[in-house]
């Protein structure tokens, strides 16, 4: 029913769901009925703990156990999570929480099982991006009837471009992140090759093609004849690594060199939208002048030996590129007295086509259709995205808010957390589309070939027929 996220494309059985999604029907009570819309007392005395945005009914006093499937983290983002649980069952000890945690990488494909089976979880770890195929398989719960308006008024345009469909919220706000070029400044300064701009105005930062002249001069003044031991650029580390790993990053490539603002029939816009207006059409979108020109840049990484056309991790930590794309967590880890790095490093803006461009979507916790505990869930929710806990889950794991209100309140003071900030507040959604899983698959292929030496023009070609035949079976 679903492709799975982060493999090659297989077509799925066409979806035989109509677009819009049921009504979320929680357990034991009617939410849009039963809690009021005001932050008065009388509208939060119900509740025993901050549940945040919350609006729905009080959880059930009956005994319920809610299961949610989420990736692994590190030890002390498992600590927080920990904290989290602990804190919930003190207020509501008959409603536990059993998890199921999976490869980041493995999730998609864990949902797309589940589907299969019939025994779903309450809650499972989504994304941001594929909200619009959620719900037109009709997997998840509208969240609009548990949540103040004010509280989704407060999200990004860029959240709400996704995880609202049909004037409902889907996905729970979570996280957003950006991608930021970081590189190493000691290697950069052995070479003799003067570094990017370490700047927070992204209309400052260089182009793709400033980066490459400089990666050209790179690897040759750290490297003796034959292949390089010391990279221009990391390998991706989105998905499961390596070339055609995420679309999420590479798509960039692509989409950095169309226009947003440019005329609505025109390559140049079209090559930024990635997509139809109605989703249903990838041709003449993916495979303009301008997206043949981008991925022929990223060709071009490959065959000239500045990036390495395999998997490989750590590469930047461990001084074997002189630079990699990352977001603010990387800053985090970086920084951190027990995960930092020795060396001398910086950061700069993502590079620019015709446009500064980064998609901005993030881990976007969803609540099953089939949940029998829906309120249950929904407040477990609210209560982990309350602004105490988003505040800690930040100076935690460092991954931006999806709500603009915290912003001012997570002591952005370090110049790359600016960074980070304009670029998310500038950034855009992935293309939008029901088909979205499909198009990420199918694009992850070709980009992959792409990058192994297929020839550009030819395979985005095909690329995009292949998508138009697979988002076929959501045209209105």
């Amino acid at each position: 029913m679903l492709a799975a996220a982060c493999s090659a494309p297989a077509a799925p059985s066409a979806p035989t769901a109509a677009p819009n999604a049921p009504e979320a029907k929680p357990a034991d009570a009617k939410p849009a009925a039963a809690a009021p819309a005001t932050t008065s007392s009388s509208a939060t005395s119900q509740y025993k703990l901050d549940l945040g945005g919350y609006k729905g009914p009080a959880p059930t006093d009956k005994p319920a156990q809610l299961k949610f499937t989420r990736q692994t983290f590190p030890p002390p983002v498992e600590q927080l999570i920990k904290d989290y649980y602990a804190e919930w069952a003190s207020a509501y000890p008959n409603i536990t929480v059993q998890e199921e945690t999976v490869p980041y990488g493995d999730l998609q494909q864990k949902l797309q099982t589940y589907v299969a089976s019939g025994d779903v979880p309450d809650l499972i770890m989504g994304r941001g991006d594929f909200v619009p195929s959620y719900v037109y398989n009709k997997l998840v719960a509208d969240l609009t009837p548990f949540l103040k308006d004010d509280y989704i008024a407060d999200l990004l345009p860029s959240v709400k471009s996704q995880q609202v469909v049909d004037g409902k919220l889907w996905a729970w706000p979570w996280e957003t992140n950006n991608s930021i070029m970081y590189f190493n400044r000691d290697l950069w300064q052995k070479a003799g090759v003067p570094t990017p701009p370490e700047t927070t105005d992204l209309s400052q930062g260089w182009t793709w093609d400033q980066w490459s002249d400089a990666w050209k001069k790179l690897v040759p003044a750290l490297n003796s004849a034959g292949d390089p031991q010391i990279y221009a650029l990391s390998a991706s580390e989105y998905g499961n690594g390596g070339p055609g790993s995420n679309y999420w990053y590479e798509g960039i490539y692509i989409r950095s060199q169309g226009d947003p603002n440019a005329p609505k029939d025109s390559t140049a816009y079209k090559t930024f939208a990635g997509v139809s207006p109605d989703g249903s059409m990838a041709s003449g979108y993916i495979n303009t002048p301008e997206a043949i020109a981008g991925m022929t840049f990223y060709q071009n990484l490959f065959t000239q030996k500045l990036t390495p056309s395999t998997a490989i991790a750590r590469m930047f930590e461990d001084q074997k590129a002189t630079t990699r794309v990352g977001g603010l967590g990387h800053w985090f880890r970086f920084t951190n007295p027990d995960t930092g790095i020795k060396f001398k490093w910086g950061a700069s803006p993502v590079p620019r086509g015709k446009i500064s461009m980064t998609h901005t979507t993030g881990d976007s916790p969803i609540i099953l259709a089939k949940s029998k505990f829906q309120n249950e869930a929904a407040a477990l929710m609210a209560f982990m995205c309350n602004d105490k806990n988003r505040l800690q889950w930040h100076k935690i794991w460092a991954n931006p808010p999806a709500r603009t209100s915290l912003f001012d309140k997570m002591g952005y003071n370090d110049p790359i957390q600016q960074i980070s900030i304009n670029e998310i507040k500038a950034g855009f959604a992935p293309p939008i589309s029901p088909g979205y899983l499909e198009y990420f698959s199918a694009m992850n292929t070709a980009i992959k070939d792409i990058a192994l030496g297929s020839n550009v023009e030819d395979r985005l070609h095909k690329a995009a027929k292949e998508i138009d035949g697979l988002l076929t079976a959501y045209k209105k």
